[in-house]
This record gives C-alpha cells, structure tokens and sequence, in this order.
C-alpha cells in the first residue's frame, strides 16, 4: 500500500513525532558549470589554516517521493537535484528525448543509492595551492599541496569506486568532484611559524576531466557506441586572508 492509516497519521500529528529529514539526491552533467572558477573559503582554527573549496554549477531541485509515505505531508520527499532545464534545451530538436533519458537515468542512480551527490566531473591528480607571499617556510608560488594534509577526500573529491552514475562504468578516472556543500579538503599545520597580519592571496588549482554527458545521451541516440565527449579544465579559485605564516 502506498499510504500509510489514518490512526498512524493521528500519532503522528498529536505525538509531535517529526518525518526525516529529505535526502537530496544530486546528480549533475558537467554541462552545469557555471564557469570554471571555484567557490572557496578558508578558516584558521587551533593551529592550521583550512581550505575548502567545491565547483559553481548551476541546478534545479523538485521533490521526489519517498516509498510508503503520503507526498502531501511536509517533509515526506525526498530532493532531486538535476541540470536546469536551459541545460537541456541547449540541444534543440534533441532537448525533449535527452531531458527523457536523463529521467531515466536518474531513476538509476538513484535506485543505487551508491553516492547521494555526484557529477559527471573527474580528477586524477595535479591540484595546485600556491599563497602570493612567504608562508610557512615556503616561497611565493610553491606548490603547497605536498606540505600539508588533505582532510577528507570524500568532503569535495570522491574516490569513484564510491560513486554510480549509469552508463560510464567504462571511464575511468580516480575521483568524482563533488557538488556538495563547502567542505574542509586540505589543512596546512602552522608548526613552529608564527600567524601574522599579512594580506595573504591564495590560488588553487584543480586540473579535471569534465564528461559532457548530456551531449553523450544526445550522440547515443544515433550512435549506441558514440564516443564519451571529455573536456579538459583547470578549475580555479582564490582564497584571500589577512593572515600570513612566517
């Protein structure tokens, strides 16, 4: 039965018992990028500076409803999270057959359940941190990258093992860039230097393989066997801070 009885809707209503929280479910072509620049911040805490950072896509969400319970009630979907519909209609004759495969698609990775937020946007290895200053024992312009700690690859890179996005079982790449939510990637230890007031710029920069995969379900409709369409990017981005390392 899809709804659940009027008596278990009464306890609901008169106990104050609340439904979970909706999961959102992202799934995003690399045709989303906004640009290739990249949304950063950076914090100090205890003795570290931290940085974050995660792609600009653009996006639209609608409900998606969760088994067994009514969709009515407040907070019994779950979140769909897609290209927006410019993304498709970019394709002409083809937009209405693409955005339909697409749907299905999605009903895939999402059935899976393997990874809740993924794009079709990879990284294999290269990232880039250099300050435009001295810091921490450092030159201006050095890479920074080998000197520190990545926090959490799962925060904003996604060893791909982890992810199913259908169809691309043969590509092959080591990480997914993920589109959630800003997370701590790499940490830079403050050792046995001192923090300054010094106007400190940042550039990172994250070398990716970008899968056009809309375009793909559009050469698939001619061609099953259509090559995969990647695009190589430089994502980048900058992280300012009155704060130096000396």
């Amino acid at each position: 039965m899809e709804s659940i009885p009027a008596f278990v809707m009464a306890i609901l209503f008169f106990s104050g018992c609340s439904l979970p929280d909706p999961k959102y479910y992202t799934f995003l072509t690399a045709e989303c990028l906004e640009s290739e620049s990249l949304s950063t911040k950076l914090t100090i805490t205890g003795e570290s500076f931290n940085f974050y950072f995660k792609p600009i896509m653009d996006y639209r969400e609608e409900g998606l409803r969760i088994k067994g319970l009514i969709p009515t009630i407040q907070g019994a979907k779950d979140v769909k999270v897609t290209p927006p519909q410019w993304a498709f209609s970019a394709f002409g004759s083809q937009a209405t057959a693409i955005s339909k495969e697409y749907d299905r698609l999605f009903d895939d990775f999402w059935d899976h359940k393997k990874a809740e937020c993924v794009t079709t946007i990879y990284y294999d290895e290269g990232i880039i941190l250099t300050a435009d200053k001295d810091f921490g024992g450092h030159k201006a312009g050095e890479n920074l990258i080998p000197f520190g700690s990545i926090i959490d690859y799962n925060s904003v890179l996604v060893p791909s093992e982890n992810c199913y996005i259908p169809l691309l079982d043969k590509f092959k790449a080591d990480y997914m860039v993920s589109a959630s939510p800003l997370g701590p990637f790499f940490t830079y230890p403050c050792g046995g230097h001192k923090i300054v007031d010094e106007d400190v710029t940042f550039t990172i920069k994250v070398p990716v393989k970008a899968v056009m995969y809309l375009k793909w379900l559009g050469d698939r409709l001619n061609n099953p066997n259509a090559e995969i369409p990647v695009e190589e990017k430089v994502l980048t981005g900058t992280f300012n801070i009155q704060k130096g390392l000396q």
